[in-house]
Parts: C-alpha cells; structure tokens; sequence
C-alpha cells in the first residue's frame, strides 16, 4: 500500500514538476550578462571604487539589459557607477562596451523545442589616465528545452531580442512540398489531357 502512495505522488511530482515555467528569454540575457561581468571583473583593479559605463554604439536600445546588471554587480561590490563619459569624473576606471551578439534561435526536437541564448560582448577598460586594461570580446551561451505551448511566455513582444523565428514543425515540413506535389501533378495532367483531345 505504501509503495503505491509513493508512486502516485512520485507521478504527480514529476507532473508538477515538468509543468513549471522556463525562465524567460531575458531573465537568461542578464544571467548571460551576470556571468560576463563575473569573466571581466577580475581584470580590473582592485581600486575600480567609480566606474563609468560607456556604450559604444549608443543607437542600440537593448543596451540597457547588459547596463542594469553590471550596474547591479559593481554596486554590489561597493562602487559607484556612472553611465557617463568618464572626462567628467575623476578617478573613474571606464568600462567600455558594445553588444556584438544577442540572440534567442528555437530548433524542433520531437514534441519539444531546443532554445539556445548566445551573448557576446566587446570590451575595453582603461584607468583614469586613458590606458587600456584589457579589450576583448567574451561569448557566452545557455540552451535548455521547452514545450511548445510555453513558447508565448519566454518572449517578450516589446523588446525584439528575446524573439526568434518560431521552429516549423515536421506536419509543416511534409504539408508544403505535398501541396506543391499535388497541384504539379494536377496541372501536368490537365495540359495533356487537353493538349491528346
């Protein structure tokens, strides 16, 4: 008897549990973000107590989601961050940077969907006296799988990074070159049915 109750809840729980919800396209940026910022921070000085941020290409609006969680992560660590050139402020360690890759791609596994989140990032830090610490570009990425009918809740529709081209399924992959078969076939038929009277 118990061994039953142990499996009906142990059913249930799995149930529970492969219903939860996937974290959102953006919550997995800023934990890319979070880990970029863990991948650089040791190369700066130990005295960084100002930074100041600097967005290279400042036409790019999504520049905001690397932004907040640095933000976050460098007053953590005790300083004060600028989001201004840093010739205003003095003794400021300048940390610039320029998103290169952000990105959300779906591909169709079975009745699921693999999702892959890449980010890669430019950076450059230099010391009050303008001389450069370190400049690169650091990748990173994540992909999990989801169901299909969770799709709707990881994007965002305002913010155009977190969506990607929807996966065609496979009953749509056979559909359409069908279809093509069929009026093909149709139409050749017809002109030589007409073309013998």
């Amino acid at each position: 008897m118990n061994s039953r109750k142990i499996l009906i809840l142990s059913l249930f729980g799995f149930q529970a549990f492969g219903q939860s919800k996937p974290p959102t396209n953006l919550e997995l940026y800023a934990l890319l973000y979070e880990s970029i910022f863990a991948s650089f921070v040791t190369d700066m000085p130990d005295s960084s107590s100002r930074v100041s941020l600097i967005a290279l290409d400042a036409a790019n609006q999504e520049n905001w989601i690397a932004e907040e969680q640095w933000i976050k992560n460098f007053q953590a660590k005790g300083a004060s961050v600028y989001t201004a050139d840093s010739a205003a402020i003095k003794n400021a360690v300048s940390l610039y940077y320029r998103p290169v890759v952000q990105k959300v791609e779906y591909t169709r596994a079975g009745n699921t969907i693999n999702r892959t989140v890449r980010v890669e990032c430019y950076l450059k830090c230099t010391d009050p006296d303008n001389r450069v610490l370190f400049s690169r570009s650091i990748r990173e990425s994540t992909s999990d799988r989801i169901k299909n009918k969770q799709l709707p809740l990881i994007e965002n529709p305002l913010i155009a990074s977190t969506r990607a081209k929807k996966p065609v399924s496979r009953w749509q992959r056979l559909v359409e070159p069908l279809i093509i078969s069929i009026v093909s076939g149709s139409i050749i038929t017809i002109f030589y049915s007409y073309r013998s009277k």
